[in-house]
């Protein structure tokens, strides 16, 4: 497979087609000479592996043994036969192409998994803030309200002190609802993370 990229990029320099485009045209005694055909033919053979440019200039296998008529050989005959000469070397060049292209692809999903996993891993679940946040995430000090009416204004008290103690003691500035409550550490953890990184900073207060 290496052997066969490297062929088929391999080319001729001008000086190397010119010298190929004379040997061709001395198979055509009356075949022009002028500058401009010859360059054109040089040009042409340049589009092609070094190893298909001279073979087109075989008497008994090249452009000569198909070209039967006419001074001699056009652009479009060079073309066309190195064209056909060529395709097998094209084919296989262009199928280990994709194939590198569907690896790189297929590496790339593996490490885009690989960084996926080992960031869920860096996140706290549910558990884990549990246990650093209480398993009220820090809303009350331990007493249970019923559904019959909301905390007393000194409940209310209690809770917003050690909400603020828990703040101080991570180092954080107290964070308030819209409403004006006093936010929980753990709380607004959980909501930072439903809504994800780009809201971390937002302000959640007044």
């Amino acid at each position: 497979m290496q052997r066969v990229r490297q062929a088929y990029s391999d080319r001729l320099s001008y000086p190397e087609a010119a010298t190929l485009i004379g040997k061709l045209l001395a198979q055509w005694p009356r075949a022009p000479q002028d500058e401009p055909y010859m360059l054109a033919l040089a040009t042409a053979l340049r589009a092609y592996p070094r190893c298909v440019a001279m073979a087109a200039i075989e008497p008994t296998t090249g452009v000569a043994s198909e070209k039967t008529f006419g001074l001699g050989p056009t652009v479009a005959d060079v073309v066309a036969w190195c064209d056909r000469e060529s395709a097998w070397m094209r084919r296989i060049v262009e199928r280990d192409k994709l194939g590198h292209a569907r690896a790189k692809d297929r590496a790339d999903a593996i490490a885009d998994q690989r960084r996926t996993q080992e960031a869920r891993k860096l996140r706290p679940d549910l558990e884990e803030l549990r246990r650093r946040h209480g398993p009220d995430w820090g809303l009350s000090t331990g007493e249970v309200f019923t559904s019959t009416g909301a905390p007393s204004q000194k409940e209310r008290q209690r809770i917003d002190r050690k909400i603020i103690a828990e703040y101080e003691r991570i180092g954080q500035k107290p964070v308030y609802a819209a409403s004006g409550m006093l936010m929980s550490p753990g709380l607004l953890e959980i909501m930072q993370r439903k809504l994800g990184p780009e809201n971390k900073d937002d302000d959640w207060g007044p």
